[in-house]
Parts: structure tokens; C-alpha cells; sequence
């Protein structure tokens, strides 16, 4: 594998399945291209980690991880803020980097072990933190037919970059509110609860 196309999965629910799954990462490795993604605790299946009870108990910073031979996928848990469970079929655990975390015990900061894999993972997934910042930023509770919001910051970011003067996020929801309002009516509302 000369050259790996590296891929930074999040944790999320595509049609039930978990999206970082065994399969995935395997089938992703026979294509020559990396991928490292956070996996949910109870979508593990037969991994062989640490339980999450005996994790929580250890030192943060504490790490439990294995090695499939077969596939060369390594699984790793890590007692960050809460435990995080990870993927690669690439990355490894070491060279071991610091991170900086508040301890509420000793009322200051403090430097922590963490995997290689986890500080690669936290500074490639800035956009999807962005991404979750501009969703929570004008959080609205209308929904479209397949659950999601009907307004997608990607479609603002889109406008902002082939418009010389973008709107502000606001406005821009402003505006396809309006448009939507505008629209007429396929219904007939005279059939509406009949």
C-alpha cells in the first residue's frame, strides 16, 4: 500500500447501520485507501476490548486496542471525557501525543496520553465540527419526510462559495423559508382530514 487515500469517518445512522463498520474498513483497505472512524460502543460486536465498566475506571488517558492480523484492522478504546471507541485500517496507537484536558478535580489543566490514530482523527474532522456548529446554530424542530432538517448548512456554505456577496447563515434561511412559503400547493385542502 504505497499510497492510501485517508478517509475520517463520524459516528452517524445511515438506513439503521452504523456507518464505521468491520466490513467497511476491510473492504476500503482491499481498495488501497485508509480509514480511521469512531465507532458506537454497543456496534462493536465480537471485538475483543476491554468492557466499557472496567474502561471507565481507569486513569484518562488510559488505552485498551487490538490487532486483526487478518483483515490489519486496529481497534482501540480510549478513556478520553467519555470513552471512544476507534477504528483503522491504516493509522496506529503509537507515537503516543499529549492532549490538553481540564481536570475538574485539580481545577487546571492537564496533559493527558493519547493514540496517534485519535490526534490524527481530531485534526482532520474539523469540518464535520463545523458542520455540526453551523446545524445547532438556528436549531428549528420541522423536519423533512426522511427525518432530516430540511435546511442543510451545506447548502448555505454552496451559496457562499459561487456568490460574490453571500447572505449570512440567518438571512439565507430567511430566504428559502420564503421561497418554500411562495410555493403553491400540490394538496387539495379541501381532502385534508377527511
Amino acid at each position: 500500500m504505497a499510497s492510501l487515500l485517508p478517509i475520517w469517518l463520524r459516528p452517524c445512522r445511515l438506513h439503521g447501520q452504523c456507518f464505521t463498520s468491520y466490513d467497511l474498513l476491510a473492504h476500503m483497505r482491499s481498495l488501497d485507501m485508509g480509514v480511521t472512524g469512531i465507532v458506537r460502543s454497543n456496534r462493536t460486536g465480537k471485538r475483543p476490548l476491554k468492557e466499557d465498566k472496567a474502561m471507565k475506571k481507569q486513569t484518562r488517558g488510559d488505552m485498551d486496542y487490538r490487532f486483526d492480523d487478518e483483515e490489519k484492522i486496529l481497534f482501540v478504546k480510549w478513556n478520553d471525557n467519555s470513552l471512544v471507541t476507534v477504528w483503522t485500517n491504516y493509522q496506529s496507537v503509537e507515537p503516543i501525543a499529549t492532549a490538553k484536558r481540564w481536570s475538574t478535580s485539580l481545577k487546571q489543566e492537564m496533559s493527558i496520553p493519547q493514540p496517534h490514530l485519535m490526534a490524527k482523527y481530531n485534526k482532520f474532522m474539523g469540518g464535520v465540527g463545523h458542520l455540526d456548529w453551523l446545524v445547532q446554530k438556528y436549531r428549528i424542530g420541522v423536519r423533512s419526510k426522511n427525518g432530516s432538517s430540511i435546511f442543510s448548512p451545506n447548502a448555505w456554505i454552496l451559496h457562499s462559495m459561487v456568490t460574490e456577496k453571500p447572505k449570512t447563515l440567518l438571512s439565507f434561511r430567511c430566504y428559502v423559508t420564503k421561497s418554500y412559503l411562495k410555493l403553491q400547493s400540490t394538496s387539495d385542502p379541501k381532502s385534508v382530514g377527511v
